[in-house]
């Protein structure tokens, strides 16, 4: 914006723009105008001065508003309709085929390798630095009875399954901006439905896969 602004600024202080305005009230025009009266040329002056600051300020509401638009609050804003507390996600057929085909094996071992210094692998009602993982799939988020949630995970309201871990562990800011999970994600679709189908059988009774 300060970019914008500064030509206007360097030719109202130019010597060239001031001898116009002095010329002007000086009477010192065109001969082929007829010439002005006293304090007509003054006048002139002022009410073009005017007319530049008016049209200045019309820039800079135009260029304000687009800096706004553009503003990191204007994108966070935009980024909270992908969380899943407005946003139902849907899983690709391409995914849903790598469920079928994960290895569970796999899973638990990606697990153990990125997941388990926060949460445990076995049934239990305590937790760890992280909620404990049994039965996540049909839980409400937020809601494991002893662990201390954010208020954004408490408050996103979706239910845990396939498609819900998925678009979670793909980004998990994104999916719960506020969350306190210091775990940006797993990228790579083959790791996250090995993980999947691992966590799918940490349940009492494991969720069917989807078609």
């Amino acid at each position: 914006m300060l970019i914008s602004i500064h030509p206007f600024i360097r030719l109202s202080a130019s010597p060239f723009f001031r001898r116009g305005i002095e010329g002007v009230e000086n009477q010192q025009i065109n001969p082929l105008n007829p010439p002005l009266k006293k304090g007509e040329a003054k006048e002139k002056a002022i009410n073009g001065w005017k007319l530049i600051k008016e049209r200045h300020l019309f820039s800079f509401c135009l260029i304000l508003t687009f800096y706004m638009a553009s503003s990191p609050a204007a994108e966070l804003q935009n980024s909270h309709q992908d969380a899943l507390a407005h946003f139902k996600p849907v899983m690709s057929a391409d995914f849903k085929g790598m469920l079928k085909t994960a290895d569970a094996a796999a899973g638990k071992e990606f697990f153990m390798r990125k997941c388990s210094s926060c949460h445990d692998e076995f049934k239990s009602k305590t937790h760890g630095k992280g909620p404990n993982l049994w039965n996540v799939f049909g839980r409400k988020a937020g809601t494991a009875e002893g662990f201390e949630y954010s208020d954004a995970m408490k408050q996103s309201g979706h239910i845990w399954n396939f498609s819900t871990l998925n678009y979670y562990l793909t980004k998990t800011e994104r999916a719960v901006p506020g969350r306190i999970m210091n775990f940006r994600g797993i990228r790579q679709d083959k790791y996250r439905a090995k993980l999947l189908i691992f966590l799918s059988s940490m349940n009492d009774t494991p969720p069917v896969l989807p078609d």
